[in-house]
Parts: structure tokens; C-alpha cells; sequence
């Protein structure tokens, strides 16, 4: 079975074994995780195998459109690509949430803070190695997400 949150796909059901995502029937490379991050609209099943060997496909689920562009809502995700520190600025006071994801939907650092309007949100990414990541943000009930780039 597959949930979706925001861009984010969580399959469930498989038990011990090994799961393998797939975009409109075709293998996604290095997604073998149980979550996977989605990075364009299609449709997405996961095939998880057993330790004997086994294997089940799940029901495919489709996404029409990924997480609305955060920049059109006034906000500000920068420096990207970025050395050690990131920083998430609202254009609206509330609690902001926030996850930094790798490649194959592994959560790596998550947060939240209370924020004012026009004030800026530090992550340090100093404990991250260089590579390409997503950042998944939360506020005001409104999920947004974006591809950030970790240099050396």
C-alpha cells in the first residue's frame, strides 16, 4: 500500500525484504527505500520482495501536480547550492516544519521553530556531505519542497 504526503510516497506492508520504486513502470534508480520523494507527476508503485525470494507490486498511485512553488507564496529558500548553513525566509509568522531529505527519501535532518513575518529560519548543513538533497517545508498547513545542492 502507498500513502502520499505533500511529495512525499511511504509504502507499508512488506514486512522483512528489499522495495524498489518505479514511475510509470519504469525502475527508479537507487529508490529502494520505503519512502521515496517524488520529483515530477506520474504514476508510482513500489515492488517489495521477500527474503524468499517473493515479490508483490503495489496499486498504482498517480500525482497530477507536486508541491506548489514556495517562491509564488513569498518565500525564500537560499543559499542554493549552499555551504554550511540554509535558511528558510516567510513571508508570514507561524510555525515552520522542516525536513531535509536525500535522494532516495531518507530523512536526514528535521526541525521546527516559531517564526515572524520576513524573519529567516537557520539549518546547518555542516554534518551533511556534499551531494543533492530535498528540502520538504511546512507552514501555515501549506507543504512546499525543493531540490538544494550541499557543497563542499
Amino acid at each position: 500500500m502507498i500513502t502520499k504526503s505533500g511529495d512525499t510516497l511511504t509504502a507499508s506492508g512488506g514486512g522483512v525484504g528489499t522495495w524498489q520504486w518505479y514511475q510509470n513502470n519504469t525502475l527508479i534508480p537507487g529508490a529502494t527505500n520505503t519512502t521515496y520523494v517524488s520529483t515530477q507527476a506520474g504514476t508510482y508503485t513500489v515492488r517489495f520482495t521477500n527474503t524468499a525470494g517473493c515479490s508483490a507490486v503495489s496499486t498504482a498511485i498517480t500525482l497530477t501536480s507536486l508541491s506548489p512553488d514556495y517562491r509564488l507564496a513569498g518565500y525564500q529558500v537560499y543559499p542554493n547550492p549552499a555551504k554550511e548553513e540554509l535558511y528558510i525566509q516567510s513571508p508570514i509568522a507561524g510555525q515552520l516544519n522542516y525536513r531535509l531529505l536525500d535522494m532516495q527519501g531518507r530523512e536526514l535532518i528535521t526541525g521546527s521553530e516559531g517564526i515572524s513575518a520576513g524573519d529567516k529560519m537557520k539549518i546547518s548543513l555542516q554534518k551533511i556531505p556534499q551531494g543533492s538533497y530535498y528540502l520538504q517545508f511546512e507552514h501555515l498547513g501549506i507543504q512546499y519542497s525543493t531540490p538544494v545542492i550541499k557543497l563542499l
